[in-house]
């Protein structure tokens, strides 16, 4: 390497002014002030997205205001077994209920798709997550 590829040069550091030594021109904080610095925008970014992320209720999920922690309002009047049944009433909503095809019959169905459903395990796949088969426009004609 050259004299000029190993040339160090010095500027202050933006926040306490001493000398900082750098190769590339992106360097602006020595190293303990580059140390300060990284903690405190880490602290600020888990701030921000602590708070701009909504709170909803553990058991019901409404959507909490801003003195609830974990339940609302309602669901902190009811005991810890009412809270249960009313999550898992909620939960059972959300999944998708699971069609009863066997192995032969899921290989069957899957000879009868065109991609991407044209397979045992991505037909099982799209079978457990929606609970329903794929629209017809991916059958293939004629079988």
């Amino acid at each position: 390497m050259t004299d000029q590829a190993k040339t160090v040069k010095w500027k202050p550091c933006e926040i306490c002014g001493k000398p900082v030594a750098y190769l590339r021109a992106d360097k602006k904080y020595c190293p303990a002030c580059a140390k300060d610095r990284a903690r405190e925008m880490a602290r600020l970014s888990k701030l921000k997205k602590r708070h701009e992320r909504p709170k909803f209720c553990n058991c019901c999920g409404a959507r909490l205001d801003g003195e609830e922690v974990r339940f609302c309002r309602y669901c902190k009047s009811l005991t810890p077994a009412q809270r249960k049944a009313e999550r898992e009433k909620r939960e059972a909503k959300r999944t998708a209920p699971k069609p009863a095809y066997s192995v032969d019959q899921l290989a069957q169905l899957a000879r009868q798709y065109r991609s991407p459903y044209n397979s045992y395990g991505k037909l099982r796949a799209y079978l457990g997550t929606t609970g329903r088969l794929p629209p017809d426009g991916y059958r293939r004609q004629g079988l």
